[in-house]
C-alpha cells in the first residue's frame, strides 16, 4: 500500500468517525446498544485502519469482498441512521463510500487477482464477525451485523442467515472477477496485433 493511501484512509475514516460521533453526542442520539462500531462495515474500518497502520496487506486480503459487497448493498438499500436526519443520511454515504474506495483501491492494486482461498478467508471473517455480534447482542441489547431490527422472526439469529447469503454472494463476486480476468486477457490477446 501506497504512503498517500495508508494517509488518505486513516484522515477520511477518522474524519468521519470524528464527526459522527460528535454530532450524536450533541444531539443526545448515542446509545450503545444501537452506536456501538459493531456493524459490519464498522467493523471493517476498524480493520482497514489497522491494515494501512501496520501496512498489512494480508488483513485486506480477508476482507476485500465485504469491503465491495457490503457498501454496495448499504448504498443501494439505506437504513438505520440515515433516519435521524439529513447530516446522519451523508454521513452514512460518506462511510460506505470510503468502504468501497478502499476495497476498489485494493482490487486494482492486486489486479483483480483472488484466489479461492481467499473467498474462504472472506467466509470466514464473515462468519466470525456474526459469531462475535451473536455473542455481544443478548449482552447490550443491539441487533448488530447487516441490519438494526429484524426482517423477519425465526427460531435461530437470523443474521446467520444473512450471512449464509453472503457467503454465497462471495462465490458469485468471485466467479465474476474471474470472468472479467478472463475477459481482460482475451481483449489484451485480440488487441495486440497476434495472427491467428
Amino acid at each position: 500500500m501506497t504512503k498517500t493511501f495508508r494517509i488518505t484512509v486513516c484522515v477520511l475514516i477518522t474524519i468521519g468517525w470524528s464527526i459522527y460521533y460528535s454530532m450524536l453526542l450533541k444531539d443526545g442520539l448515542f446509545d450503545i446498544s444501537r452506536q456501538s462500531p459493531l456493524h459490519l462495515c464498522n467493523i471493517m474500518q476498524i480493520l482497514a485502519v489497522y491494515a494501512v497502520l501496520k501496512n498489512d496487506k494480508r488483513i485486506m486480503d480477508i476482507m476485500i469482498c465485504p469491503l465491495i459487497i457490503g457498501p454496495v448493498i448499504a448504498i443501494s438499500y439505506p437504513f438505520g441512521i440515515v433516519s435521524y436526519g439529513t447530516e446522519y443520511a451523508i454521513y452514512f454515504f460518506y462511510y460506505h463510500f470510503v468502504i468501497l474506495f478502499i476495497g476498489v483501491y485494493h482490487l486494482i492494486k492486486i489486479r483483480l487477482q483472488i484466489s479461492f482461498k481467499t473467498i474462504m478467508y472472506n467466509g470466514v471473517f464473515i462468519y466470525l464477525c456474526a459469531a462475535c455480534v451473536g455473542i455481544i447482542n443478548p449482552i447490550i441489547g443491539s441487533n448488530y451485523m447487516f441490519v438494526t431490527t429484524p426482517v423477519f422472526q425465526l427460531p435461530v439469529n437470523y443474521y446467520f442467515i444473512l450471512n449464509a447469503a453472503t457467503l454465497t454472494t462471495l462465490f458469485g463476486f468471485y466467479y465474476l472477477l474471474k470472468g472479467m480476468k478472463l475477459m481482460t486477457t482475451i481483449i489484451k490477446v485480440g488487441g495486440s496485433g497476434i495472427k491467428h
